[in-house]
């Protein structure tokens, strides 16, 4: 066994240095901006080593930049990379993450084939969150394909990786350091690592290795081939490997292991329990060069695995094995149940030849118990000496009792079906166990399996097959009631998905299979999406299945399957989606399992390309409309495994160019007018490509601190106001969107809100009272005024001021 730490040292703390010297110059342009972020519009850059300038402003085909270094020190949050066909000898390595809400996005030009090559990494990840990388070929570099450290929810999709012999890398890409909820999905790993490393005799390199905290990560659709010591080397919780195949002439293919102060890391542990391997093939993995490790489809060395639907055909050691030793102490509460083992332990010569073996190489604090084997076939040709062979020694420590905590329940196991139980009975046919330790050995079948068609690998159960309708159930409830939480005999052989897939479909009694939200396995419950009612001692059996019982082995055969189908939603025609706009996709499936794949057309369906890929089947995906508009459109949705599982929109549907932005200006008091309290004054502005009503704010201190002045108000560009409030000098008016704040304006320059003016006074002077004047006699009216201007009117009144 041999870890990752395992590199060449100058060439590790080199990559260290740069990689802090990038935080901290990252660090320093953070602090000298220091200013808010404003939304922008994401945008689609393009590269092309051939024809492209880095002088170009990369933004079409014709305009592309000629490195992906220029892409990786421009792109920003929710921006693509289209890179043309060509050899890049650069690393994909952005300066900055994505997030949720805006990924970035590296993809290769539909239909062309570029490769990046000849570097220490390939694809450099570190500290990095959120990027897509897709349909890109990455072979050869001088250190390694590629690392995500503390980089979480990474999209490694479509992509074909290819090794070149030995490097001082030990992982050809490799998670680390807390990187959490990545995705590798229907990508190729081939060749990675050596046999022999130089001058040692282990064989080195694991493909691809998830170590030191990330968890969480889903590989899905991928096909391994070929590497120096595990296709998939795991020393992390909670991922789910699924539909992949696996296949190493060079060794083994997962390596799944619960380390304790290792020899390559002394001091550390790395915890790996509760991880789901289903849905996988693993094929003619071989025994190593040095003649004595390897040649296991899956070592399992890890605590309470699930381990399920699984196909493993002539791998030379064993299909299985659990396993454990002094610094690997923890291989307890696994469960494999549901999958086919065919034609495993090929090398005759070899004493440990089977198709199962758990062992602890006689080290007796390594807790190895537990282990569950449920309803698996068990099949072989060959003449190798152990189907199931349990290598738990000293004798003396690991008697009757000790086995009591495993179950051998439901297999159908051919040919021979020997048993090697070495502190028991040694090796026996099985049936010598289910007659004399029916407590851990019981209800398993000596048969043949019957499969539809072996040689051309199809290992469905014909008619006839005994193992047809004659699986166990995987536990029972303890008690009877009803409502979304059950109490079952042991929770484990379950999953809630761990937030990367759909929870598990589990029949319990009578019931409908139901969808599993969450496991307790401490308590041994069961939380349900919907509530049910049940039986105490209801058997409890994954998902849906035809007849009295599941099928013993990977498949359900007793029936066809239900053909699996999908169908689009939204858009599926007519509708009007506008670049720059952020619209969901939505889609319906029946009998549909993994990913899904998103196309765009923008020519009526005569060619599609890539929009999205292997995104979670759960019916619905946001989009931010990008791209040329066309009213031409047209949505496919395809399933990422089988894309003959297919459909797409009905009609065509339009993307339509952004709108222009909206614009808002304040027109009047724009700078320098001055106002008076008590004064009736207009206040203008115009706009374009608003609707709505809009609000109107003033600032008596320069813009700034606003008060709201009006709210809602039509916008029509004029309102009415009269001048209140305190006399500024520094008055300033803004005028917003009611709906989008950010749509706004303000004055150019302050203007001045003056105190009202004193009150105009007027008063008569003579004739003031008492005078008498005749009639034909010229007299002289006077009067006094003060803050008054402009003409008077002098009017007479007979009747003492009545009229």
């Amino acid at each position: 066994m041999v870890g990752h730490g395992q590199r060449n040292p100058r060439a590790h703390l080199l990559q260290r240095l740069t990689v802090l010297f990038l935080i901290g110059l990252q660090m320093a342009i953070g602090l000298s901006v220091m200013r808010p972020v404003e939304a922008r519009t994401p945008v689609t850059y393009y590269v092309d080593a051939r024809n492209g300038r880095d002088t170009n402003d990369g933004k079409s085909p014709g305009r592309a930049w000629r490195t992906i270094a220029q892409a990786n020190a421009l792109v920003q949050p929710g921006d693509t990379v289209i890179i043309q066909a060509g050899v890049y000898r650069e690393p994909i390595a952005p300066v900055v993450s994505g997030t949720a809400q805006a990924r970035i996005t590296y993809r290769a030009a539909q239909g062309q084939t570029v490769i990046i090559e000849g570097v220490e990494l390939l694809l450099n990840l570190i500290q990095r969150s959120y990027i897509t990388v897709q349909g890109i070929t990455f072979q050869n570099p001088t250190g390694a394909w590629g690392e995500i450290q503390n980089g979480s929810y990474n999209e490694i999709i479509g992509n074909t990786f290819i090794g070149n012999g030995y490097t001082p890398y030990y992982a050809g890409l490799y998670l680390y350091n807390g990187s959490v909820y990545n995705r590798l999905i229907n990508n190729e790993f081939r060749n990675w690592g050596d046999r022999y490393a130089p001058g040692d005799e282990q064989a080195w390199g694991d493909a691809v290795r998830l170590s030191r905290g990330a968890d969480c990560t889903l590989i899905e659709g991928n096909r391994f081939i070929n590497g120096g010591h595990a296709l998939l080397g795991i020393d992390t919780s909670y991922n789910v490997i699924r539909n992949n195949y696996f296949e190493n002439a060079w060794h083994k293919g997962i390596d799944m292991v619960w380390r304790v102060n290792p020899p390559w890391a002394r001091g550390e542990e790395f915890i790996a329990r509760r991880n789901l391997i289903e849905y996988n093939t693993f094929v003619r993995c071989r025994i190593g060069a040095d003649g004595a490790k390897g040649g296991a489809g899956v070592q399992i060395g890890s605590a309470e695995t699930i381990f399920r639907r699984n196909v493993l055909v002539e791998n030379e050691r064993m299909g299985v094995i659990i396993n454990g030793w002094a610094d690997a102490p923890n291989p307890y509460g696994n469960r494999v149940y549901h999958n086919t083992f065919v034609d495993n332990g090929t090398d005759e010569s070899n004493p440990h030849a089977s198709g199962v073996m758990i062992t602890n190489w006689g080290q007796s604090q390594v807790n190895i118990s537990d282990n569950v084997l449920k309803n698996n076939i068990i099949c072989r040709t060959n003449a190798q000496k152990h189907q199931l062979f349990f290598y738990i020694f000293p004798d003396r420590q690991f008697g009757e009792s000790f086995y009591r905590s495993y179950m051998v329940a439901g297999n159908v196991v051919n040919q021979r079906p020997l048993m090697n139980v070495v502190s028991l009975d040694g090796l026996q046919r099985i049936g010598h166990y289910q007659q004399r330790y029916s407590q851990f050995v019981r209800d398993n079948l000596e048969a043949e399996p019957l499969f539809v068609d072996k040689a051309a690998g199809n290992y469905r159960l014909r008619d006839g097959s005994p193992g047809i309708d004659a699986a166990v159930p995987l536990t029972w409830t303890k008690t009877g009631g009803n409502g979304t939480v059950v109490s079952v005999e042991d929770a484990s052989y379950f999953t809630n998905g761990f937030g990367l897939v759909a929870g598990d479909q589990v029949k319990i009694g009578s019931n409908p299979p139901v969808e599993v939200v969450d496991v307790n396995i401490e308590r041994d419950t069961l939380t349900f999406a919907r509530a049910i009612r049940w039986s105490q001692g209801d058997p409890v059996y994954l998902g849906e299945f035809h007849g009295r019982a599941p099928d013993i082995g990977a498949f359900e055969s007793a029936a066809a399957p239900p053909a699996p189908s999908l169908r689009v939603v939204a858009p599926n025609g007519g509708e009007q989606w506008r670049v720059g706009e952020t619209v969901t996709i939505r889609w319906s499936s029946s009998n549909l399992t993994g990913p899904v794949n998103i196309e765009l057309s923008r020519d009526g369906g005569r060619q599609f390309a890539p929009l999205m890929s292997g995104v979670l089947n759960d019916g619905e995906e946001t989009w931010l409309v990008s791209g040329t508009p066309t009213t031409r459109a047209v949505i496919r949705i395809s399933s990422a495994t089988t894309l003959s599982v297919n459909d797409s929109s009905d009609a065509v549907f339009t993307i339509a160019a952004a709108p222009p932005p909206p614009v808002l200006r304040v027109e009047s008091p724009n700078g320098g007018e001055q106002w008076r309290v008590g004064e009736a004054v207009t206040i203008r502005w115009s706009s374009s490509n608003l609707t709505g009503p809009v609000n109107i704010e003033l600032s008596r201190d320069g813009g700034r601190q606003f008060a709201p002045l009006m709210s809602g108000v039509l916008n029509d560009g004029e309102e009415t106001w009269l001048v209140s409030g305190t006399p500024t000098t520094r008055a300033v008016i803004r005028i917003s969107s009611a709906t989008t704040l950010s749509v706004n304006d303000s004055s150019d320059a302050v203007f001045t809100i003056a105190a009202a003016p004193p009150p105009p006074v007027l008063r008569v002077e003579s004739p003031n009272g008492g005078e008498q004047w005749r009639v034909g006699e010229a007299v002289t009216i006077r009067w006094s005024s003060s803050n008054l201007t402009g003409p008077v009117n002098i009017e007479l009144s007979r009747d003492g001021g009545r009229q």
